[in-house]
C-alpha cells in the first residue's frame, strides 16, 4: 500500500507541474503577442524610434570617441565595439528611417523625423574613423553609396501630397534640395582619405619616390644632427608653386617663429621629422624600395643626430611615437585630407553643421508646441502626441550629443599633429624660404 500511495503521490506531483508548465506557454505566448501588438501601435512605433535612434547615436559617438584611441590600445573590446558601430549603424539608420515613414501622422513622429536630417548629416562626414581595416581602403566608393542610400531613404521618410509631387514646379525644388544634402553629408575629405591610403599613385607619392631614389646620393654635404643636406620631402605644393617643395632641412634650419629655439619649438621641429619619416614609411606598404635605407646618411641620422646623447633618448621615442600615429590615422582616419585643399572646405562644413543643429531642434520644438496646442484645442486625446514630451527630450538629447561629437572633432584635428605640420608648412610658404627645383614627373611603376 506504501508504494502505491508513492506511486499515485508522483502522479499527481507530475500532472500538476505539466499544468503549470501548459498555463505558463499561454501566458509566456499571450504577453508576447500583446508586446508585438503594442510595437504596432503608434506609441509602440514612436518608442522604437526613439530608442533606436538613441541607439544609433551611441553608435556613432562610438566611432568618433574611440576611433581615435584606437591607436593607443590593443583592447579587444574596443576593437569589437569599433567593428559593430562600422558595420551595423548604416543599415540601422536606414531602418530608422524606414520605421519612421510607416509610423502615423503623429506630432511626436514628425519632431523624431525633423532629427533625422541632422543626424544623416553627422553621420555621414565622420573624421575619426574611415575604415575599420586597411583593406577596406579599397572600397573607398562605398562611404559615397551608404549616404546616398541613406539621404534616398531621408527623403522617402519626408512624405509628401501625391499632387505635390505630380507637379513640375516642385520636382525642380525636390532635385535642388536633394542634391544640397547630399553635398552637405558626403564627406569627401573621408573618400579622398580612402583613396590615398588604399593607392601609392597621387602625385605626392610619385614625387616621394622619385626624390628619394637621388636624394641619398646627391647630398653629400649633411649634419645629422642639424638635419642640414637632408632634403627628405616635407611638403610639395603642386597646386600654387608646381616647381617648388619644401624640404626637412628648411624646417630644422629654421628658427623663425614657431620654429624658435625653445622647447616648443624643438618639440615642434620633432614632429616635423616625424611627417618627413612617416612618408618615407608609407611606401613600405606597397612594396616599394627604399634606397636610403641602407645608407650611411641615414644610419648617421639614428646614431649621431637622434641617439647623440643619453638625455635625448625620450626625443627618438617621440619621434618614433609619432611616426606611428601619422601611419594610424593615415589609414584608418581621414586626417590627411585636413592638410590638403579639403581641409578648409571640411572645417567649414563642420561649422555650418554646428549652426544647423541648433536651428533644427529649435524650429523642430517650435512646431512641436505648436501642433501640440493646435491638437489640444480640437479636443484630441493624448495619444495622438505619442508621449507627452518625451520626443523632446529624444531631439534635445540627441542634438546635443551630435553637436558635442562635431566639437570634439574639430577639437582633436586642431589640437593633432596633423595641424602642426599644416600649420608649419603654411608658415615656410608665408616666409618665402629658398626652394629646391622639383625633377621631372615621370610615370612610377608597381615594380620600382
Amino acid at each position: 500500500m506504501t508504494r502505491r500511495r508513492a506511486i499515485e503521490q508522483i502522479v499527481d506531483t507530475s500532472s500538476d507541474i505539466l499544468n503549470l508548465i501548459s498555463e505558463s506557454k499561454v501566458n509566456g505566448s499571450t504577453g508576447v503577442e500583446d508586446f508585438t501588438s503594442w510595437l504596432h501601435t503608434e506609441r509602440g512605433i514612436i518608442t522604437q524610434l526613439q530608442v533606436l535612434f538613441v541607439l544609433s547615436v551611441l553608435l556613432y559617438a562610438v566611432q568618433v570617441v574611440l576611433g581615435w584611441w584606437r591607436r593607443c590600445s590593443t583592447n579587444a573590446y574596443l576593437k569589437h565595439s569599433l567593428w559593430m558601430a562600422y558595420i551595423i549603424n548604416t543599415p540601422l539608420v536606414i531602418y530608422i528611417l524606414g520605421l519612421a515613414r510607416s509610423s502615423p501622422s503623429s506630432v511626436a513622429s514628425q519632431l523624431l523625423q525633423a532629427c533625422a536630417f541632422p543626424f544623416v548629416m553627422a553621420l555621414g562626414s565622420t573624421n575619426a574613423m574611415t575604415a575599420y581595416s586597411v583593406d577596406d581602403n579599397k572600397q573607398y566608393m562605398r562611404h559615397f553609396i551608404q549616404q546616398l542610400l541613406r539621404v534616398l531613404s531621408l527623403f522617402a521618410m519626408w512624405r509628401a501630397n501625391e499632387t505635390v509631387l505630380r507637379s513640375s514646379s516642385f520636382l525642380v525644388p525636390l532635385l535642388y534640395l536633394f542634391l544640397t544634402a547630399l553635398l552637405l553629408s558626403v564627406n569627401g575629405g573621408r573618400i579622398f582619405a580612402s583613396m590615398t591610403a588604399s593607392s601609392f599613385l597621387d602625385k605626392q607619392s610619385r614625387y616621394v619616390q622619385l626624390h628619394m631614389k637621388s636624394e641619398h646620393t646627391n647630398s653629400t654635404e649633411y649634419n645629422p644632427v642639424t638635419l642640414h643636406g637632408y632634403k627628405y620631402p616635407f611638403y610639395e605644393d603642386d597646386y600654387d608653386h608646381q616647381d617648388t617643395i619644401i624640404t626637412l632641412d628648411m624646417v630644422w634650419c629654421s628658427n623663425e617663429g614657431p620654429l624658435g629655439t625653445s622647447d616648443d619649438g624643438q618639440h615642434l621641429k620633432e614632429t616635423c621629422l616625424s611627417f618627413s619619416l612617416f612618408r618615407l614609411l608609407r611606401r613600405r606598404f606597397f612594396g616599394l624600395a627604399c634606397p636610403e635605407a641602407k645608407s650611411r646618411k641615414s644610419r648617421l641620422l639614428v646614431l649621431d643626430g637622434l641617439l647623440r646623447a643619453e638625455e635625448n633618448y625620450e626625443a627618438a621615442y617621440r619621434v618614433i611615437e609619432a611616426e606611428l600615429a601619422f601611419a594610424h590615422d593615415h589609414f584608418f582616419t581621414s586626417c590627411g585630407s585636413f592638410n590638403t585643399k579639403l581641409g578648409n572646405v571640411i572645417i567649414l562644413l563642420s561649422i555650418a553643421k554646428l549652426v544647423i543643429y541648433p536651428i533644427t531642434i529649435l524650429s523642430s520644438i517650435k512646431d512641436f508646441i505648436h501642433n501640440k496646442n493646435k491638437s489640444s484645442s480640437s479636443n484630441l486625446t493624448g495619444t495622438v502626441i505619442g508621449g507627452g514630451f518625451d520626443p523632446v527630450v529624444t531631439a534635445l538629447v540627441v542634438m546635443v550629443v551630435l553637436m558635442a561629437l562635431e566639437v570634439l572633432q574639430l577639437y582633436l584635428y586642431l589640437s593633432s599633429d596633423w595641424a602642426k605640420a599644416g600649420t608649419t608648412t603654411k608658415k615656410k610658404k608665408m616666409v618665402r624660404l629658398p626652394t629646391v627645383p622639383l625633377p621631372q614627373r615621370y610615370h612610377v611603376t608597381a615594380h620600382i
